[in-house]
């Protein structure tokens, strides 16, 4: 009888040897994506090819190419959520603190530019990733709405509905990075940064 020892080693390996799968696949779909690859054309057949893997590898961990899209953007939101949270959390940040969290964001976009743009494809012919596209703005738009309800404790009745405003906000957000942001002019960036950290904060504070 295998020990319990033995057993928790044995789960541990064949976990690892799961992740590592699945980041051989999504790195290889990454790549896909990076060299221009429309994601509507792009077959598992040229996904399993490019990862090294079988058909079968490939349905054993992801349902579809969906997924994959999902699993990306989920990783590619980390680094913003990880600076934007702690700004969040807390009522009295700054105009400065929200500055910085677009910045990131900006960053964010550009490093993951072709994730984002096989979202948006996908999403406006595809009710499944529009559903999966659309409840990732909206659990950002969740956490925003959370700081502005902190934010407006006492002066609720100065203010529209915190969730009807971050939702707002979040896909205002989204729309202008997907089409403002561009590699061929770098001081564009500054200044969508400078508009959106201007919205922002006027929303969040409007009298300040």
């Amino acid at each position: 009888m295998t020990s319990p020892r033995a057993f928790t080693v044995q789960a541990s390996a064949g976990r690892r040897r799961r992740e590592a799968t699945q980041e051989k696949i999504l790195a290889a779909f990454r790549g896909l994506l990076e060299t221009g690859s429309p994601v509507a054309a792009m077959s598992i057949d040229r996904i399993v090819e490019a990862a090294g893997v079988s058909r079968s590898t490939f349905y054993a961990h992801f349902p579809d190419k969906r997924e994959l899209i999902a699993r990306l953007a989920e990783e590619d939101s980390e680094p913003w959520m990880s600076l934007a949270e702690p700004v969040l959390a807390d009522p009295d940040s700054t105009r400065e603190d929200i500055e910085r969290v677009v910045r990131q964001l900006v960053v964010n976009w550009h490093d993951r530019a072709v994730v984002g743009a096989a979202i948006i494809e996908l999403a406006e012919y595809d009710e499944a990733a529009r559903d999966a596209w659309q409840a990732t703005i909206a659990g950002m738009a969740h956490t925003v709405a959370d700081h502005l309800r902190m934010r407006w404790a006492g002066r609720e009745s100065e203010h529209a509905d915190p969730e009807t405003v971050a939702e707002a906000l979040a896909w205002m957000v989204e729309r202008c990075c997907h089409k403002m942001l561009t590699d061929e002019d770098p001081d564009q960036d500054e200044r969508a940064i400078a508009a959106l950290t201007e919205v922002v904060w006027r929303v969040a504070e409007p009298g300040a």
